[in-house]
């Protein structure tokens, strides 16, 4: 199948063999198989436990696991097979599909537009806002300032900033690589809203101009934008 700029990653799975079930934005539904690819640095995709921690990154541009390896939708769209089975997409790994009951307890803040969640699940997230910002909003997720006013809702579903700018909770989840686990999260969760207020790590002052005439993101091997 013929790939183009306009397909992306709606939802993907694993089956009983370690393939992976992609359904995508053209109706299509496909399988790849990561086995032939698991070379180099990919060779840690060998490891099932690793392989199931893969999450959608940011626009459904490709599928990524923690330590920065990934393959990008060209890759996926081109190499895999299209599946005509109407069966339910095959689940996830553990703790990869969020459920209402994970709630966000509290966050710290990188540079480069990353966002740490602590979840009452005790799982500990990297999410990468900067990724998942429109074109016309990208330039505030490289000003940490402006990161670092992120707060969590009342409902612990969601963070949000002054302006409006929000990402839910089932976002934050699935779209962000799992880098701990922090048991004291689950704790808590249980306690008063205060506790889980927003807290920043220092950040470097320099904020990051972005080049003139940005276009459409760059898709390569790892289907993430190029970062200015």
């Amino acid at each position: 199948m013929e790939w183009h700029l306009d397909k992306k990653i709606i939802d993907f799975g694993f089956d009983d063999e370690d393939t992976i079930v992609i359904d995508w934005n053209d109706g299509r539904r496909s399988a790849f198989d990561p086995y032939p690819y698991m070379k180099g640095a990919m060779e840690k995709l060998l490891d099932e436990d690793y392989l199931k921690l893969a999450y959608l990154t940011g626009y459904g541009r490709g599928i990524a696991w923690p330590g920065n390896l990934d393959f990008g939708v060209q890759l996926l769209y081109e190499a895999s097979v299209t599946d005509n089975s109407e069966a339910p997409l095959p689940p996830r790994g553990p703790h990869m599909r969020w459920s209402p009951e994970a709630l966000i307890v509290r966050l710290k803040f990188a540079e480069d537009g990353k966002i740490l969640v602590d979840w009452s699940d005790g799982t500990v997230r990297e999410f990468d806002a900067w990724n998942h910002a429109s074109d016309d909003d990208i330039e505030k997720f490289v000003d940490p300032t402006y990161l670092a006013q992120a707060r969590v809702t009342p409902e612990r579903d969601a963070i949000v900033w002054p302006d409006g700018e929000r990402f839910d909770a089932k976002t934050l989840y699935e779209r962000s690589a799992v880098v701990g686990f922090e048991p004291s999260a689950k704790h808590l969760a249980r306690e008063p809203f205060a506790s889980a207020r927003s807290c920043a790590l220092p950040l470097a002052p320099k904020r990051r101009a972005l080049p003139a005439g940005r276009g459409f993101p760059r898709v390569g091997r790892l289907g993430a934008r190029e970062r200015p």
